[in-house]
């Protein structure tokens, strides 16, 4: 009865490696690539189009690990990962001092085109933004 246990249990965990690795591999083939910005939703529950000035804006993470962004400040450079348990996207960067030095990123979706991240604003309020690939 005890081996039965131990097998099962065995197998439950392989089954679980399998499917993170499965996660992880299909998260890496979607989000390489360049985003760019569309709209946006506030916690007020409406969805804003983008200003001018951020329809330039892109963020593109590169299959080695390395991320590029355009911001209001330039051009950041930096790292992201990701942890397929908690779907959060980790970006950190050291370039830039008035940009975040690191930013955990919630997927809220994401496709072989399109991509929605729900994280805190400047003002700390929740803020979703949905991209595009073009």
């Amino acid at each position: 009865m005890k081996r039965n246990v131990l097998l099962l249990s065995v197998f439950i965990l392989l089954k679980t490696l399998v499917a993170f690795s499965q996660d992880t591999a299909a998260f890496r083939k979607n989000i390489v690539g360049k985003w760019y910005p569309e709209k946006y939703l506030e916690t007020d529950g409406k969805i804003y189009p983008l200003s001018e000035d951020e329809t330039e804006q892109y963020v593109w993470y590169k299959s080695d690990g390395t991320v590029e962004s355009i911001e209001e400040d330039g051009k950041i450079i930096g790292k992201w990962s990701f942890n397929a348990a908690t779907m959060q996207l980790v970006v950190t960067q050291t370039q830039s001092k008035s940009y975040p030095q690191k930013m955990d990123v919630k997927i809220v979706k994401l496709t072989d085109t399109e991509l929605a991240v729900k994280s805190k604003d400047g003002g700390g309020d929740w803020i979703t933004i949905y991209f595009r690939k073009r």
